[in-house]
C-alpha cells in the first residue's frame, strides 16, 4: 500500500481558517492570525526536513488541525495536528534530534486534561517535536537518547483529554511556556524516497 504524503502547508490550506470560527478578542490574548491559505509561503515538500511520524505504508485520518485554537489557550496548538489512529500504532521520529521529555505513566482514557503521555524530540535548529496522547508504557526512548528520522520511538494511545485514540503532533520553537513561537512545517517523503 502506498501512503500519501501531504504536506502540512496544503493540510491548512485545504482545512482553511480553523472552520470558520472567529477567536474571541481579548486585550490579554495575543493576536494570531490564521494559518495562511496560501501553500506557497510553506517549505517545499521535497526540501522539507520532516516526514509523517509513523512507518511507511500506512496513512491515518487528519482528524483536527487548526481547530485546536480556543480563545483561552492563547493559540497553543494553533498549528498542531491530531491523526486518528488505533492505541498501539508505532510512532515514528519526524525528523532526527535528542529526546528531552517523556511522559507514559497515565492510562489510556483517563479523560484528564494535561494527563497524557509524551515524548519530545529537540532538533538541530531548536525546533522541538511534539507527540502526545501515547499509551501507557508505550514509550520506547529516555530523556537524553539521539533518534534518527524514522525510529520507532513511542506506540499511540488515547491518555489525556484526546476525545479518542490518535496522535497529538507539533513542532514549535520553545522559549519557556506558555510563551513560545508557531513553528509552521510541512513533511516530506522518508530519506530513501517512498512514498
Amino acid at each position: 500500500m502506498r501512503a500519501t504524503l501531504v504536506s502540512i502547508g496544503m493540510l491548512l490550506a485545504l482545512l482553511g481558517d480553523a472552520g470558520g470560527q472567529t477567536p474571541t478578542a481579548s486585550a490579554a490574548l495575543p493576536k494570531l492570525t490564521p494559518p495562511p491559505n496560501d501553500c506557497t509561503v510553506y517549505p517545499a515538500q521535497s526540501s522539507s526536513p520532516y516526514i509523517l511520524p509513523w512507518q511507511i505504508g500506512q496513512s491515518f485520518e487528519v482528524w483536527r488541525s487548526t481547530e485546536h485554537w480556543s480563545p483561552g489557550n492563547r493559540g497553543v496548538g494553533l498549528y498542531a495536528f491530531d491523526f486518528r489512529m488505533p492505541i498501539d500504532t508505532k510512532i515514528t521520529a519526524a525528523r532526527e534530534g535528542k529526546v528531552v521529555a517523556v511522559q507514559e505513566s497515565y492510562l489510556d482514557g483517563n479523560g484528564e486534561d494535561l494527563k497524557e503521555n509524551l515524548v519530545f524530540v529537540k532538533h538541530s535548529d531548536g525546533t522541538v517535536a511534539r507527540y502526545f496522547h501515547l499509551t501507557h508504557d508505550g514509550v520506547l526512548v529516555d530523556i537524553g537518547d539521539e533518534v534518527e528520522q524514522g525510529q520507532v520511538i513511542a506506540q499511540s494511545g488515547n491518555t489525556g483529554d484526546s476525545g479518542g485514540p490518535h496522535l497529538h503532533f507539533r513542532c514549535a520553537i520553545l522559549r519557556t511556556e506558555p510563551e513560545f513561537e508557531l513553528q509552521q512545517i510541512s513533511l516530506r517523503p522518508d530519506v530513501a524516497g517512498n512514498v
